[in-house]
């Protein structure tokens, strides 16, 4: 994909950009991806999904999740998988 092609399925949401990898057009439904740069201190605010599994891999820095009761820190090369 050519780097202008890139920035026009790049956005920036509350601090944080998110860039769209496959939407759920292309992929038939079947999956969504996106490539986040995260700041300290973002991400969304606490939610959860009713009908979607969540997959987050770090590449660098690390980040907190919590999945019900348990929270957890996942590093580089680490991932967390949220259903």
């Amino acid at each position: 994909m050519e780097s202008g092609a890139r920035e026009e399925r790049s956005f920036w949401g509350p601090g944080d950009r998110y860039t769209f990898l496959v939407t759920g057009e292309e992929s038939g439904g079947s999956m969504f991806a996106l490539d986040c740069v995260v700041g300290v201190g973002g991400g969304p605010p606490p939610h959860r999904h009713l009908a979607e599994d969540e997959l987050f891999y770090v590449f660098e820095g690390s980040i907190s999740f919590t999945m019900g009761d348990e929270t957890r820190v996942i590093g580089p090369g680490q991932s967390a998988f949220v259903p």
